[in-house]
């Protein structure tokens, strides 16, 4: 089957591998769609560390090729999606539902190949029926879709609530129609003209420009001197940490996406005089994955619009330089 492998920064080959072994609780799905998400960036960049050669992807659709003989939930040509992380099913954090912090999970272009090839075999507890109505494209963007379920959740956003959300990416711009869905009053701000425009579209009660020199001011003239009560930074960048941190009013919750890389500065006297609830959101679980596929299905969330461009398996490469101008929002890879 054919493969793209990152062997370094930039060093991506495409190589012909044999289909992977199938276990007796596997499925194996031949690929169809494939998202780009900003962590196989980072990692073709060489901004993050691989294990070794590696099969980047994680974020995809497509049809049951065939099952192990011991499963139940699938059989061949059957859509279907992945929720691509795996934990093992044993340990606390998994019996307690929060498989998200399983420290024996196993991630797809992470620490094992990923979905950037022909076949992808996954664990049958992980694989998600394809709801009738939505297409490749959209069940594939339920994965980062999910994320923002998880963040918008550990935020406990409900109506009245005015939420500010740093960073317009793909998963800044689900998590607003998120919020948006749960009956919040939303700010967006990032660097990105084209962006913010699009943060409009989908909704945003107002959209600032990151680049202003008093962010903070913006924020007060847009939701008319309350602040925000929730803050959820998905830019994961140290300044947008340090700001969400700024423009939080008190009693408020920073919900922390972006996994930023470098230190940030942090007052912890204003999280302590204002009893700001300071909150990591990681990956989700079974409950947010699913979440994400019914938003699409009742078409709550638009994941369409966010698609900027469509590009062939072997063009991935271009793909990763949209990414690299900052051109592209949700690049997807059709195989």
């Amino acid at each position: 089957m054919r493969c793209q492998v990152l062997y370094g920064p930039r060093d991506l080959r495409l190589e012909n591998r044999p289909e992977p072994v199938l276990g007796d609780r596997d499925v194996l799905i031949r690929v169809h769609t494939v998202g780009l998400c900003g962590s196989d960036f980072h990692r073709y960049m060489g901004h993050r560390q691989i294990p070794g050669p590696l099969v980047l992807g994680h974020e995809f659709s497509g049809n049951v090729a065939c099952v192990g003989r011991s499963v139940t939930k699938f059989k061949p040509g059957d859509r279907a999606t992945v929720q691509p992380n795996f934990g093992c099913g044993e340990c606390d954090m998994c019996r307690a539902g929060r498989e998200n912090l399983c420290q024996e999970r196993l991630g797809l272009s992470v620490n094992i190949d990923g979905c950037f090839a022909d076949y992808v075999a996954v664990p049958e507890g992980y694989a998600w029926h394809i709801p009738q109505g939505l297409s490749y494209e959209q069940a594939a963007i339920a994965e980062p879709l999910a994320v923002a379920v998880r963040a918008v959740k550990r935020a406990r956003v409900a109506p009245g609530d005015t939420v500010a959300i740093l960073g317009a990416g793909p998963v800044g711009l689900l998590t607003l129609q998120v919020a948006k869905a749960s009956g919040a009053f939303t700010v967006v701000a990032d660097v990105m003209a084209w962006k913010l425009e699009l943060a409009r579209r989908l909704g945003a009660d107002a959209a600032i420009s990151g680049s202003r020199q008093d962010l903070l001011a913006a924020l007060e003239e847009a939701t008319r001197q309350r602040g925000a009560s929730v803050v959820i930074e998905t830019a994961g960048v140290p300044s947008t940490v340090e700001a969400a941190l700024q423009l939080v009013a008190p009693g408020g919750r920073v919900i922390l996406v972006g996994l930023a890389q470098t230190a940030a500065e942090v007052v912890p006297s204003r999280i302590v005089s204002n009893e700001v609830d300071v909150l990591g959101s990681y990956i989700y679980t079974h409950d947010e994955f699913g979440t994400a596929l019914t938003l699409v299905e009742r078409k709550i969330v638009d994941v369409d619009a966010i698609v900027s461009h469509r590009l062939p398996f072997d063009r991935l490469t271009e793909a990763f330089s949209i990414l690299e101008r900052g051109e592209g929002c949700k690049v997807l890879i059709e195989m």
